[in-house]
């Protein structure tokens, strides 16, 4: 191949690499709230702090990839994205292997999800991209469309971009806490997809399981829980009310998804994401509630079985100990 073709390949390759950083930071600011609730996942880290995590992650991908594709300094944004990547598949192989079900949202709602083989592949040919880039440009960075006042200009406009568009999330932040145990969840009267009128004030049974998803962002999550709602609607039907709470472009399309699925508890539409908009939720996700509406059990969905059953046996403890429950006296 002649080496004018090869001096092309080698930019393009550099510019794809930096233009995949700024794509992901990018989809990271839009869905914002989705990028926190993914590292709500990491257990080791402060809920504290996720916030300002979650920030910094997205400006150093905005740096990384705005000198990578410019040519600026690009030799050390390169092997800051190396670093970057490695330790990405690190935690993604760790997740792996000792199931901690941490999730991906790299870019936004698009191949989210929890840690698996297909997200350490994606990830791995990012990263041999970036030692392929690093590899012919490691001596001499030739390729460099900006002087040095444009890049400075440049990044501080994008940093002034992504400090804008936190504002309203940070207003979003201190006006929302997290949906926790012990919370009062209001009575709701509702018509669910399949015309059923839904009152949770006049319901007879001693729990209440609230199944919150996106029928269209959470589909891998869901697919993997399916057993486990199956099991909870059919086994404990008679003690459990479940009611399924789903956004999803349209209610035809959430009919159509839920009859696929052959789903049987009642669903609600939540267009606007309104039931439970007092709460930052994290989808999909299961809400035990006693007879006083308050919150007894909460669960994030997981493929993890010893969790799932973890979860069956807080059913069965509250159950068991029959507490000062009005609907449970009216039964004896």
């Amino acid at each position: 191949m002649e080496k004018g073709v090869w001096k092309y390949i080698n930019i393009g390759s550099q510019v794809l690499l930096g233009l995949i950083f700024i794509i992901s930071a990018i989809l990271k600011t839009v869905y914002f709230q989705l990028f926190i609730e993914s590292l709500q996942s990491f257990n080791f880290i402060s809920h504290n702090i996720l916030f300002y995590i979650a920030t910094g992650i997205i400006l150093l991908e905005l740096i990384v990839g705005f000198f990578i594709s410019s040519g600026r300094y690009a030799k050390y944004a390169v092997i800051t994205s190396i670093i970057l990547l490695s330790l990405f598949n690190i935690i993604g192989v760790y997740s792996i292997l000792l199931e901690k079900n941490w999730i991906c949202a790299c870019f936004g709602p698009f191949l989210s999800g929890s840690f698996s083989f297909s997200t350490i592949l994606r990830n791995t040919f990012i990263l041999i991209l970036a030692l392929y880039v690093y590899s012919f440009r490691s001596k001499e960075y030739t390729f460099n469309i900006l002087s040095n006042s444009n890049t400075v200009i440049l990044l501080l406009s994008l940093v002034s971009l992504s400090i804008i568009l936190s504002v309203p999330l940070i207003q979003k932040k201190v006006q929302k806490e997290h949906i926790k145990i012990g919370n009062i969840i209001k009575n709701m009267k509702i018509q669910s997809i399949d015309s059923k009128i839904i009152d949770t004030s006049e319901r007879k049974r001693t729990l209440l399981l609230f199944i919150i998803f996106d029928a269209e962002k959470d589909c891998a999550s869901c697919l993997i829980e399916f057993s486990l709602w199956k099991k909870i609607y059919e086994d404990y039907n008679s003690v459990i009310e479940v009611i399924g709470i789903a956004s999803a472009r349209s209610e035809d399309f959430l009919r159509a998804w839920t009859n696929a699925r052959k789903i049987k508890f009642p669903i609600i539409f939540d267009e606007r994401k309104e039931l439970f908009a007092e709460y930052k939720i994290s989808t999909p996700l299961k809400i035990l509630v006693n007879s006083f509406n308050e919150i007894v059990s909460i669960q994030k969905s997981t493929d993890n079985l010893e969790l799932q059953n973890a979860f069956l046996d807080e059913i069965e403890n509250f159950l068991k100990e029959k507490r000062d429950d009005p609907i449970q006296k009216l039964k004896n």
